[in-house]
């Protein structure tokens, strides 16, 4: 008989219940992030599909949001730095949380009715564009479309009836 091979018998321990982790946050900062949507173009393609469950939104927001000397504050940077500036933005929850508000606000505009809960995956790049580089930030969204309740009424001191 030969002897088994690999590791020899150990002992048995307790998990520890809490275990220490350390992690770096970093966001972008609210005003900076404001001027970059506001100077953004905005591009919104999509449409209502008919399913077995109902219909549903499928679509897409794109925003191209300039990064010129202006909105950096410093001369020009290398892209490998503006590369990381996108991907920041994408970690960044709040920068992400605003994304998904702006994507939702098309998607309900563009299938003219409440939208249920949505389904959303973002995307980013940088390309360099004629005027300088751009960030481009893509949200793919799906979302139930609700069911018409009712016929809307005349509207009342901002109430409807």
């Amino acid at each position: 008989m030969t002897p088994p091979t690999g590791p020899g018998l150990a002992k048995a321990t307790r998990d520890n219940a809490v275990v220490r982790r350390e992690l770096q946050l970093r966001c972008v900062r609210e005003g900076w992030w404001a001027r970059v949507l506001a100077r953004a173009d905005i591009v919104s393609e999509g449409g209502t599909v008919a399913e077995a469950a109902g219909a549903v939104y499928y679509g897409t927001t794109s925003l191209w949001c300039p990064l010129d000397d202006g909105l950096l504050h410093a001369p020009p940077k290398p892209a490998a730095s503006l590369a990381q500036l996108v991907s920041l933005v994408l970690a960044d929850g709040h920068a992400r949380l605003r994304l998904l508000r702006l994507a939702h606000r098309e998607a309900v505009v563009r299938a003219a009715r409440p939208l249920g809960v949505l389904a959303a995956e973002l995307s980013g790049r940088l390309e360099m564009g004629p005027n300088g580089p751009l960030m481009v930030v893509e949200i793919d969204v799906s979302a139930a479309v609700a069911a018409a309740e009712r016929a809307p009424g005349r509207l009342t001191r901002g109430l409807v009836r």
